[in-house]
């Protein structure tokens, strides 16, 4: 895995795409040796992120939660999720497979899970074998053994669980993601569930460990991405399309969900 977002992306990026309907490899890292005491982030990434610990002790730091995780087990980085992946040894070794997942599937997938099937480090060689393969073989090919690993890690032991957000919750995220470019508070959100705005910022703490606003500004960078990546549009243009006012505003908003500034996209992605 390499340092940075951008160079760990750079022509290999392919769209987030919240309705996938079958699962999908993105990125496939297999025994990418970590330096001594490394770490990746702080930063947030649009699909699903599974590592695969073959040596070493490494720690995933989030908003408020740190999860340990050594040999043999498997940390799950959600899409959208601020956090820094370190080292806590002089040597590591992990594997990686960037992917997006329906939405029930991701939801349902824990945290961490011990990884005692042997057949799944395997699957993560052979995922990231089948990423060299020419189109379109490869992607069908990368498709059924991501599906084979999902299978085999919803089998193995759980340590620590991720319930799904209750089906209101998930009304009230896709009402947010279906009204971007208008400004959306809690109060919003009140209105239209008939909850005070005390008891939306809890239901998003609790359910989904965000607060409404950091969820609006994530799901607006995640499409201004997109945007600036595929439609080539300005940095201005694609503040003003995801609801922002203020150009600046959104650049420190993008920089703080992605870790780098959105005028770097059009260097390093290319349209998809």
């Amino acid at each position: 895995m390499d340092g940075t977002l951008i160079r760990m992306y750079e022509r290999k990026m392919k769209n987030y795409e919240s309705e996938t309907l079958l699962p999908r490899v993105n990125i496939s890292n297999y025994r990418q040796e970590s330096k001594p005491f490394a770490f990746w982030g702080p930063r947030a990434i649009p699909d699903t992120e599974l590592v695969f610990i073959h040596a070493g002790a490494f720690a995933l730091e989030l908003e408020g939660e740190t999860v340990r995780a050594k040999e043999n087990e498997l940390l799950v980085i959600f899409p959208g999720e601020r956090h820094t992946l370190q080292s806590l040894e002089e040597s590591g070794i992990i594997s990686c497979i960037h992917c997006d997942l329906p939405e029930p599937e991701g939801r349902v997938l824990a945290r961490i899970r011990t990884a005692a099937d042997p057949e799944l480090a395997e699957g993560f060689r052979r995922c990231a074998e089948a990423s060299l393969h020419p189109a379109p073989l490869r992607d069908e090919l990368l498709q059924a053994i991501l599906s084979e690993i999902l299978i085999r890690i919803r089998s193995l032991g759980t340590l620590v669980e991720t319930n799904p957000p209750s089906a209101r919750v998930q009304e009230m995220v896709r009402y947010i993601q279906e009204h971007l470019e208008e400004p959306v508070t809690r109060s919003t959100l009140a209105r239209k569930f008939h909850a005070s705005p005390q008891h939306i910022n809890y239901l998003f703490k609790t359910e989904l460990g965000t607060s409404p606003t950091r969820l609006l500004h994530s799901e607006r960078a995640k499409k201004a991405f997109l945007l600036i990546q595929n439609e080539r549009i300005s940095v201005k243009e694609a503040a003003f399309r995801t609801g922002f006012c203020d150009p600046y505003h959104f650049s420190k908003v993008f920089k703080k969900v992605y870790g780098f500034p959105p005028g770097l996209i059009g260097r390093f992605f290319t349209p998809q």
